[in-house]
């Protein structure tokens, strides 16, 4: 076990394999804890060889996993598989790198970047930037009080609530979002796009054969510019409802679709 005293630290982790979860507490220092995830020399290696330390706020984690030796015998029995373990303070930023290791934040951080390759990435609540970028992982973010951006190529994007702009461009994976209060950008080739509560701001969402259903808050002015070639258009806004009341948030709404099927509705939630 690893103590730093700190305020908010500013946390910088790389591990390639295994798994990273950090608690962001009530506390005024960071503890680090490297746990093996299986018995094996390679695993043992890992944490000895295990670089871990504290330049002031600065506390840094990183596992080297191109001197890891892998054993030969049954299926994943040699590799490599360390768990990392951070406590920090509430407010603290994050920068994690990954190859298929997952990342998991419980409570609440400043910022966030997160780099994957097959991890899955999930987060309680930032109240800054977020930044996640994944090949083939899920990510998860329940809260972002901030710009967020989501990207991954075949993994699935989910966030439930922003507080401020959101750009997610995926591949294949499918993108649901509960709220969002900015700006909104989606682009996908063939995921499906799915936004519950979405306005004010321009939100423009792009796809080839992936449907996109998208409800706009009520009490907003609504602009739209929607196409899609070969797939259908729903709206269940009337043309009365379009405008919406003289002087209201305006939320401009452009999709284009290949092959995909459009569907608009009116949200359950409305404008605070």
């Amino acid at each position: 076990m690893h103590s730093f005293p700190t305020e908010r630290a500013r946390l910088k982790v790389r591990n390639p394999s295994g798994d990273v979860r950090v608690q962001a507490e009530d506390v005024a220092e960071t503890t680090v804890e490297l746990v093996p995830l299986n018995d094996s020399d390679a695993t043992r290696q890992a944490i000895e060889k295990a670089s871990v330390g504290a330049r002031g706020d600065e506390v840094f984690v990183e596992l080297d996993g191109r001197s890891w030796s892998i054993s030969i015998g049954s299926w994943g029995i040699g590799s490599p598989k360390v768990g990392v373990r951070i406590t920090c303070p509430a407010g603290s930023t994050l920068e994690c790198d990954t190859a298929s290791a997952d990342v998991e934040v419980s409570d609440t951080l400043g910022e966030a970047r997160i780099r994957t390759a097959s991890g899955d990435a999930t987060l309680d609540r930032v109240v800054g930037r977020l930044v996640t970028k994944s090949a083939s992982g899920d990510v998860r973010v329940d809260q972002v009080e901030g710009p967020c951006s989501l990207s991954t190529v075949s993994g699935d994007a989910h966030a439930h609530s922003v507080v401020g702009d959101l750009a997610i461009n995926t591949v294949s994976g499918d993108v649901e979002v509960g709220g969002v209060t900015g700006d909104l950008t989606v682009l996908s080739v063939s995921g499906d796009q799915r936004v519950r509560a979405a306005g004010p701001g321009e939100l423009a969402f792009k796809t080839v054969s992936g449907d996109v259903q998208v409800g706009i808050r009520r009490g907003l002015r609504v602009r739209l510019d929607v196409n899609s070639v070969s797939g259908s258009i729903g709206s269940d806004l009337d043309v009365s409802d379009t405008p919406g009341a003289s002087g209201a948030p305006e939320a401009a709404l452009r999709v284009r679709t290949v092959s995909g099927d459009v569907g608009i509705a009116r949200s359950a939630e409305a404008i605070a």
